[in-house]
Protein backbone atom coordinates (compact mmCIF):
# COMPACT_ATOMS: atom_id res chain seq x y z
CA UNK A 1 0.00 0.00 0.00
CA UNK A 2 3.04 2.48 0.74
CA UNK A 3 4.46 1.71 -3.17
CA UNK A 4 1.04 2.23 -4.18
CA UNK A 5 0.72 5.56 -2.34
CA UNK A 6 3.81 6.54 -3.71
CA UNK A 7 3.48 5.76 -6.85
CA UNK A 8 0.15 7.88 -7.60
CA UNK A 9 1.95 11.11 -5.11
CA UNK A 10 4.48 11.01 -8.37
CA UNK A 11 2.06 10.83 -11.15
CA UNK A 12 2.59 14.13 -11.98
CA UNK A 13 6.38 14.03 -12.58
CA UNK A 14 6.80 10.42 -13.83
CA UNK A 15 4.98 7.97 -16.65
CA UNK A 16 2.50 6.52 -15.03
CA UNK A 17 2.88 3.02 -14.60
CA UNK A 18 -0.01 0.36 -15.54
CA UNK A 19 -1.91 -0.25 -12.97
CA UNK A 20 -1.93 -3.88 -12.45
CA UNK A 21 -5.80 -5.15 -12.02
CA UNK A 22 -6.20 -8.70 -11.93
CA UNK A 23 -5.37 -12.20 -10.01
CA UNK A 24 -4.79 -15.39 -11.40
CA UNK A 25 -7.21 -17.38 -9.30
CA UNK A 26 -10.14 -18.74 -10.60
CA UNK A 27 -12.95 -20.88 -9.59
CA UNK A 28 -14.20 -22.98 -11.91
CA UNK A 29 -17.86 -23.04 -12.77
CA UNK A 30 -20.83 -25.99 -11.81
CA UNK A 31 -22.17 -27.76 -14.41
CA UNK A 32 -25.72 -26.96 -14.74
CA UNK A 33 -27.87 -30.44 -13.77
CA UNK A 34 -30.90 -31.58 -16.00
CA UNK A 35 -32.57 -33.37 -13.47
CA UNK A 36 -36.47 -31.45 -13.22
CA UNK A 37 -39.47 -31.66 -14.99
CA UNK A 38 -41.21 -28.76 -16.99
CA UNK A 39 -43.51 -28.56 -19.56
CA UNK A 40 -42.19 -29.06 -23.13
CA UNK A 41 -42.72 -26.77 -25.89
CA UNK A 42 -42.45 -23.23 -24.05
CA UNK A 43 -40.20 -20.95 -24.68
CA UNK A 44 -39.84 -19.81 -20.55
CA UNK A 45 -39.72 -21.60 -17.87
CA UNK A 46 -39.94 -19.59 -14.59
CA UNK A 47 -39.39 -20.61 -10.81
CA UNK A 48 -39.54 -19.06 -7.69
CA UNK A 49 -37.13 -18.85 -4.81
CA UNK A 50 -37.95 -17.93 -1.04
CA UNK A 51 -35.20 -17.50 0.52
CA UNK A 52 -36.35 -17.32 4.26
CA UNK A 53 -37.96 -20.82 3.84
CA UNK A 54 -34.35 -22.28 3.12
CA UNK A 55 -34.72 -21.58 -1.13
CA UNK A 56 -31.67 -21.76 -3.15
CA UNK A 57 -30.11 -19.74 -5.98
CA UNK A 58 -28.22 -22.65 -7.39
CA UNK A 59 -30.55 -25.06 -7.03
CA UNK A 60 -33.23 -23.57 -8.98
CA UNK A 61 -30.92 -22.45 -11.74
CA UNK A 62 -28.97 -26.64 -11.45
CA UNK A 63 -32.13 -28.69 -11.45
CA UNK A 64 -33.72 -26.71 -14.70
CA UNK A 65 -33.12 -28.57 -17.92
CA UNK A 66 -31.24 -27.43 -20.36
CA UNK A 67 -33.46 -27.02 -24.06
CA UNK A 68 -32.65 -24.97 -26.76
CA UNK A 69 -34.02 -21.61 -27.29
CA UNK A 70 -35.39 -22.31 -23.71
CA UNK A 71 -35.21 -19.20 -21.35
CA UNK A 72 -35.07 -19.60 -17.86
CA UNK A 73 -36.00 -16.33 -14.68
CA UNK A 74 -35.39 -17.08 -11.38
CA UNK A 75 -37.53 -14.93 -9.44
CA UNK A 76 -35.83 -14.66 -5.33
CA UNK A 77 -37.24 -12.94 -2.47
CA UNK A 78 -35.32 -12.72 1.27
CA UNK A 79 -31.76 -12.75 2.02
CA UNK A 80 -30.55 -15.79 -0.20
CA UNK A 81 -26.79 -16.84 1.58
CA UNK A 82 -24.49 -19.11 -1.29
CA UNK A 83 -22.51 -18.62 -4.17
CA UNK A 84 -23.81 -18.50 -7.58
CA UNK A 85 -22.90 -20.42 -10.21
CA UNK A 86 -24.27 -19.27 -14.42
CA UNK A 87 -22.87 -21.34 -16.53
CA UNK A 88 -25.69 -21.46 -19.18
CA UNK A 89 -27.20 -19.18 -21.77
CA UNK A 90 -30.73 -17.30 -21.35
CA UNK A 91 -31.17 -16.95 -17.58
CA UNK A 92 -32.71 -14.20 -15.44
CA UNK A 93 -32.25 -13.69 -12.08
CA UNK A 94 -35.04 -11.49 -10.46
CA UNK A 95 -35.32 -9.99 -6.84
CA UNK A 96 -38.65 -8.90 -5.68
CA UNK A 97 -39.26 -7.18 -2.53
CA UNK A 98 -35.73 -5.84 -1.79
CA UNK A 99 -34.31 -9.03 -2.62
CA UNK A 100 -30.69 -9.73 -0.94
CA UNK A 101 -27.94 -12.08 -2.03
CA UNK A 102 -24.58 -12.58 0.45
CA UNK A 103 -22.26 -14.02 -1.41
CA UNK A 104 -21.77 -13.44 -5.20
CA UNK A 105 -22.72 -14.81 -8.69
CA UNK A 106 -20.08 -15.99 -11.56
CA UNK A 107 -21.53 -16.01 -15.20
CA UNK A 108 -18.97 -18.25 -17.22
CA UNK A 109 -19.57 -18.23 -20.71
CA UNK A 110 -23.04 -17.27 -20.53
CA UNK A 111 -25.01 -14.97 -23.18
CA UNK A 112 -28.57 -13.21 -22.57
CA UNK A 113 -27.97 -13.74 -18.95
CA UNK A 114 -30.05 -10.55 -16.85
CA UNK A 115 -29.97 -9.42 -13.23
CA UNK A 116 -32.24 -7.51 -11.92
CA UNK A 117 -33.45 -5.28 -9.25
CA UNK A 118 -31.20 -7.08 -5.97
CA UNK A 119 -28.53 -6.74 -4.05
CA UNK A 120 -25.33 -8.38 -3.45
CA UNK A 121 -22.99 -7.91 -0.27
CA UNK A 122 -20.38 -9.55 1.74
CA UNK A 123 -18.53 -11.25 -1.27
CA UNK A 124 -15.30 -13.48 0.05
CA UNK A 125 -15.76 -16.39 -2.26
CA UNK A 126 -15.55 -15.17 -5.79
CA UNK A 127 -12.63 -12.47 -7.00
CA UNK A 128 -16.12 -10.11 -8.11
CA UNK A 129 -19.36 -9.93 -6.07
CA UNK A 130 -20.64 -10.26 -9.67
CA UNK A 131 -18.27 -11.17 -12.55
CA UNK A 132 -18.65 -12.04 -16.10
CA UNK A 133 -16.18 -14.22 -17.79
CA UNK A 134 -15.12 -15.64 -20.82
CA UNK A 135 -17.12 -14.88 -23.59
CA UNK A 136 -20.22 -13.78 -21.54
CA UNK A 137 -22.57 -11.31 -22.13
CA UNK A 138 -24.98 -9.89 -19.28
CA UNK A 139 -27.07 -7.08 -18.88
CA UNK A 140 -27.25 -5.34 -15.27
CA UNK A 141 -30.44 -3.19 -13.93
CA UNK A 142 -30.96 -1.77 -11.01
CA UNK A 143 -27.98 -3.78 -9.40
CA UNK A 144 -26.34 -2.89 -5.96
CA UNK A 145 -23.17 -3.93 -4.46
CA UNK A 146 -21.81 -3.35 -0.79
CA UNK A 147 -18.83 -4.54 1.21
CA UNK A 148 -17.06 -6.74 -1.65
CA UNK A 149 -13.79 -7.91 -0.48
CA UNK A 150 -12.01 -7.47 -3.44
CA UNK A 151 -13.63 -6.10 -6.87
CA UNK A 152 -17.05 -5.20 -6.67
CA UNK A 153 -17.99 -6.45 -10.34
CA UNK A 154 -15.74 -7.77 -12.78
CA UNK A 155 -15.63 -8.66 -16.53
CA UNK A 156 -13.24 -10.00 -17.82
CA UNK A 157 -13.65 -10.71 -21.73
CA UNK A 158 -17.33 -10.30 -21.77
CA UNK A 159 -20.05 -7.96 -23.08
CA UNK A 160 -21.96 -6.15 -20.06
CA UNK A 161 -24.50 -3.60 -20.68
CA UNK A 162 -25.97 -1.53 -17.50
CA UNK A 163 -28.98 -0.09 -17.34
CA UNK A 164 -31.39 1.59 -14.21
CA UNK A 165 -29.56 2.39 -11.30
CA UNK A 166 -26.15 0.55 -10.63
CA UNK A 167 -24.42 1.50 -7.31
CA UNK A 168 -21.36 -0.33 -6.12
CA UNK A 169 -20.02 0.64 -2.50
CA UNK A 170 -17.09 -0.19 0.00
CA UNK A 171 -15.29 -2.64 -2.26
CA UNK A 172 -12.00 -3.63 -1.04
CA UNK A 173 -9.81 -2.80 -4.07
CA UNK A 174 -11.76 -1.61 -6.83
CA UNK A 175 -15.07 -1.01 -7.36
CA UNK A 176 -15.69 -2.30 -11.32
CA UNK A 177 -13.11 -4.24 -12.92
CA UNK A 178 -13.14 -4.18 -16.78
CA UNK A 179 -10.30 -5.93 -18.91
CA UNK A 180 -10.86 -6.93 -21.75
CA UNK A 181 -14.39 -5.89 -22.01
CA UNK A 182 -16.72 -4.17 -24.35
CA UNK A 183 -19.32 -2.40 -22.12
CA UNK A 184 -22.57 0.17 -22.20
CA UNK A 185 -23.58 2.42 -19.82
CA UNK A 186 -27.33 3.85 -20.01
CA UNK A 187 -27.67 3.95 -16.05
CA UNK A 188 -26.85 6.39 -13.43
CA UNK A 189 -23.80 4.75 -11.90
CA UNK A 190 -22.51 5.50 -8.29
CA UNK A 191 -19.41 3.99 -7.70
CA UNK A 192 -17.86 5.01 -4.31
CA UNK A 193 -15.50 4.57 -1.23
CA UNK A 194 -13.16 1.80 -3.28
CA UNK A 195 -9.76 1.01 -1.42
CA UNK A 196 -7.89 1.73 -3.97
CA UNK A 197 -10.30 2.93 -7.79
CA UNK A 198 -13.39 3.30 -8.50
CA UNK A 199 -13.64 2.21 -12.15
CA UNK A 200 -11.01 0.78 -14.04
CA UNK A 201 -10.93 -0.49 -17.95
CA UNK A 202 -7.68 -2.32 -19.41
CA UNK A 203 -6.58 -4.54 -21.63
CA UNK A 204 -8.86 -2.73 -24.72
CA UNK A 205 -11.43 -2.38 -22.78
CA UNK A 206 -13.80 -0.15 -25.06
CA UNK A 207 -16.87 1.67 -23.26
CA UNK A 208 -19.48 3.63 -24.80
CA UNK A 209 -21.68 5.67 -22.42
CA UNK A 210 -25.07 7.29 -23.93
CA UNK A 211 -27.02 9.30 -21.65
CA UNK A 212 -25.22 7.78 -18.48
CA UNK A 213 -24.34 9.61 -15.84
CA UNK A 214 -21.54 8.35 -14.00
CA UNK A 215 -20.35 9.09 -10.34
CA UNK A 216 -17.12 8.15 -8.50
CA UNK A 217 -16.13 9.53 -4.89
CA UNK A 218 -14.65 8.81 -1.72
CA UNK A 219 -11.36 6.77 -3.10
CA UNK A 220 -7.84 7.34 -3.92
CA UNK A 221 -8.55 7.59 -7.63
CA UNK A 222 -11.93 7.64 -9.29
CA UNK A 223 -12.01 6.44 -13.40
CA UNK A 224 -8.88 5.33 -14.59
CA UNK A 225 -8.32 3.87 -18.74
CA UNK A 226 -5.46 2.68 -19.63
CA UNK A 227 -3.43 0.08 -21.79
CA UNK A 228 -5.50 0.82 -25.16
CA UNK A 229 -8.65 1.10 -23.46
CA UNK A 230 -11.50 3.86 -25.05
CA UNK A 231 -14.13 5.58 -23.14
CA UNK A 232 -16.56 7.43 -24.97
CA UNK A 233 -19.30 9.38 -23.38
CA UNK A 234 -22.69 10.62 -25.53
CA UNK A 235 -24.93 13.30 -23.29
CA UNK A 236 -25.24 12.30 -19.26
CA UNK A 237 -22.27 13.19 -17.36
CA UNK A 238 -19.00 12.11 -15.83
CA UNK A 239 -18.38 13.50 -12.16
CA UNK A 240 -15.00 12.66 -10.16
CA UNK A 241 -14.91 14.52 -7.26
CA UNK A 242 -14.08 14.00 -4.00
CA UNK A 243 -10.74 11.56 -4.19
CA UNK A 244 -7.61 11.29 -2.39
CA UNK A 245 -5.41 11.68 -5.22
CA UNK A 246 -6.96 12.17 -8.31
CA UNK A 247 -10.39 12.15 -10.59
CA UNK A 248 -9.66 10.56 -13.75
CA UNK A 249 -6.41 8.82 -15.23
CA UNK A 250 -5.96 8.11 -18.75
CA UNK A 251 -2.65 6.56 -19.38
CA UNK A 252 -0.61 4.35 -22.23
CA UNK A 253 -2.91 5.03 -25.34
CA UNK A 254 -6.14 5.48 -23.66
CA UNK A 255 -8.71 7.47 -25.22
CA UNK A 256 -11.65 9.51 -23.52
CA UNK A 257 -13.51 11.13 -26.14
CA UNK A 258 -16.99 13.08 -24.78
CA UNK A 259 -19.82 15.37 -25.04
CA UNK A 260 -21.26 14.48 -21.95
CA UNK A 261 -20.92 17.30 -19.09
CA UNK A 262 -17.22 16.84 -17.41
CA UNK A 263 -16.51 17.57 -13.18
CA UNK A 264 -13.47 16.77 -11.36
CA UNK A 265 -12.98 18.86 -8.47
CA UNK A 266 -11.76 18.66 -5.15
CA UNK A 267 -9.17 15.88 -5.49
CA UNK A 268 -6.63 15.98 -3.15
CA UNK A 269 -3.83 15.82 -6.03
CA UNK A 270 -5.30 16.54 -10.04
CA UNK A 271 -8.41 16.62 -11.46
CA UNK A 272 -7.68 14.68 -14.56
CA UNK A 273 -4.10 13.11 -15.88
CA UNK A 274 -3.48 12.19 -19.68
CA UNK A 275 -0.02 10.27 -19.68
CA UNK A 276 1.57 8.20 -22.01
CA UNK A 277 0.44 8.47 -25.37
CA UNK A 278 -3.12 8.70 -24.22
CA UNK A 279 -5.79 11.43 -25.26
CA UNK A 280 -8.86 13.52 -23.89
CA UNK A 281 -11.15 15.31 -26.00
CA UNK A 282 -14.90 16.43 -27.29
CA UNK A 283 -16.45 15.24 -29.84
CA UNK A 284 -16.32 17.58 -32.62
CA UNK A 285 -19.62 16.63 -34.68
CA UNK A 286 -22.04 16.41 -31.53
CA UNK A 287 -24.57 19.65 -31.12
CA UNK A 288 -24.72 19.83 -28.13
CA UNK A 289 -22.29 22.13 -25.57
CA UNK A 290 -20.39 19.56 -23.49
CA UNK A 291 -19.42 21.43 -20.38
CA UNK A 292 -15.85 20.80 -18.62
CA UNK A 293 -15.16 21.91 -15.07
CA UNK A 294 -12.01 21.08 -13.10
CA UNK A 295 -11.83 23.23 -9.95
CA UNK A 296 -10.13 22.96 -6.59
CA UNK A 297 -7.20 20.34 -7.31
CA UNK A 298 -4.83 21.39 -5.00
CA UNK A 299 -1.70 20.57 -7.30
CA UNK A 300 -3.16 20.60 -10.86
CA UNK A 301 -6.43 20.96 -12.64
CA UNK A 302 -4.70 18.98 -15.88
CA UNK A 303 -1.59 17.68 -16.56
CA UNK A 304 -0.74 16.24 -19.93
CA UNK A 305 2.25 14.44 -20.42
CA UNK A 306 4.46 12.23 -22.38
CA UNK A 307 3.40 12.11 -25.81
CA UNK A 308 -0.30 12.70 -24.80
CA UNK A 309 -3.12 14.81 -26.44
CA UNK A 310 -5.31 17.79 -25.01
CA UNK A 311 -8.05 18.94 -27.32
CA UNK A 312 -10.18 22.15 -25.30
CA UNK A 313 -13.19 23.49 -26.47
CA UNK A 314 -15.84 25.95 -25.82
CA UNK A 315 -17.26 26.06 -22.61
CA UNK A 316 -14.62 24.88 -20.21
CA UNK A 317 -14.17 25.96 -16.76
CA UNK A 318 -10.52 25.36 -15.39
CA UNK A 319 -10.00 27.49 -12.37
CA UNK A 320 -9.38 27.64 -8.26
CA UNK A 321 -6.37 24.95 -9.12
CA UNK A 322 -2.72 25.29 -7.92
CA UNK A 323 -1.84 24.63 -11.69
CA UNK A 324 -4.60 25.57 -14.47
CA UNK A 325 -2.93 23.08 -16.89
CA UNK A 326 0.74 21.66 -16.74
CA UNK A 327 1.71 20.39 -20.21
CA UNK A 328 5.26 18.32 -20.14
CA UNK A 329 6.46 16.78 -23.74
CA UNK A 330 2.62 16.67 -24.61
CA UNK A 331 0.46 18.74 -27.05
CA UNK A 332 -2.38 21.11 -26.37
CA UNK A 333 -5.12 21.86 -28.92
CA UNK A 334 -7.04 25.03 -27.14
CA UNK A 335 -10.01 26.48 -29.45
CA UNK A 336 -12.23 29.34 -27.31
CA UNK A 337 -11.54 28.37 -23.97
CA UNK A 338 -11.21 29.80 -21.05
CA UNK A 339 -8.48 29.03 -18.13
CA UNK A 340 -8.35 31.63 -15.81
CA UNK A 341 -8.00 32.18 -11.49
CA UNK A 342 -5.47 29.33 -11.12
CA UNK A 343 -2.99 30.09 -8.18
CA UNK A 344 0.74 29.33 -9.70
CA UNK A 345 -0.02 29.55 -13.19
CA UNK A 346 -3.14 28.89 -15.98
CA UNK A 347 -0.94 27.29 -18.06
CA UNK A 348 2.67 25.89 -17.31
CA UNK A 349 4.23 24.19 -20.84
CA UNK A 350 7.64 22.24 -20.34
CA UNK A 351 9.81 20.62 -21.70
CA UNK A 352 9.69 20.39 -25.66
CA UNK A 353 5.27 20.93 -25.48
CA UNK A 354 3.80 22.26 -28.14
CA UNK A 355 0.09 24.90 -27.85
CA UNK A 356 -2.24 25.12 -30.63
CA UNK A 357 -4.71 28.14 -29.68
CA UNK A 358 -7.46 29.09 -31.92
CA UNK A 359 -10.63 31.51 -31.64
CA UNK A 360 -10.75 33.59 -28.42
CA UNK A 361 -8.75 31.78 -25.51
CA UNK A 362 -7.98 33.26 -22.54
CA UNK A 363 -5.17 32.43 -19.92
CA UNK A 364 -4.15 34.73 -17.80
CA UNK A 365 -1.03 33.61 -16.57
CA UNK A 366 1.51 31.69 -18.97
CA UNK A 367 4.63 29.52 -17.83
CA UNK A 368 6.99 28.34 -20.64
CA UNK A 369 10.34 27.03 -20.59
CA UNK A 370 12.71 27.43 -23.32
CA UNK A 371 11.74 24.64 -25.65
CA UNK A 372 8.49 24.98 -26.14
CA UNK A 373 6.35 26.08 -29.15
CA UNK A 374 3.30 27.82 -29.44
CA UNK A 375 1.13 28.65 -32.53
CA UNK A 376 -1.50 31.30 -32.63
CA UNK A 377 -2.67 34.06 -31.08
CA UNK A 378 -1.14 33.57 -27.71
CA UNK A 379 2.39 33.31 -27.50
CA UNK A 380 4.99 32.64 -24.41
CA UNK A 381 6.23 35.77 -22.69
CA UNK A 382 9.44 37.05 -23.07
CA UNK A 383 11.86 34.88 -20.77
Amino acid sequence: MVRFVALCLLLLFLPMTAFSAENTFEKPGEEARADASFARGSNQTSTFVDCAAGGSINDAINNSPLRLHVALTVNFKGTCTENVTIARDDVTLEGSDGAVLVGGIRIESGIRVHLRNFTVRDNTFFEGAIEAVSGSIVFLTDIAVENAADRGIRIRDSVAEFFGNITVTDSGTIGILNRGARLSFEADMNISNSGQFDIIMTDGTSCFSKDGNITTTGSPAGLVIQNTSSFEGVFGSVNTSGHQLAGILISTQGTFVYSSDIDANNNGVVGIVVDESSSFSPFDNVTNQAELTVTGNPVVGIAVQNSSTLFLNGAVDISGNGRGLIVDIAQLFSTDAQVTGNTAADLDLRFGSTATFNGGNLYDTLLCDATVLTRGEITCPAP
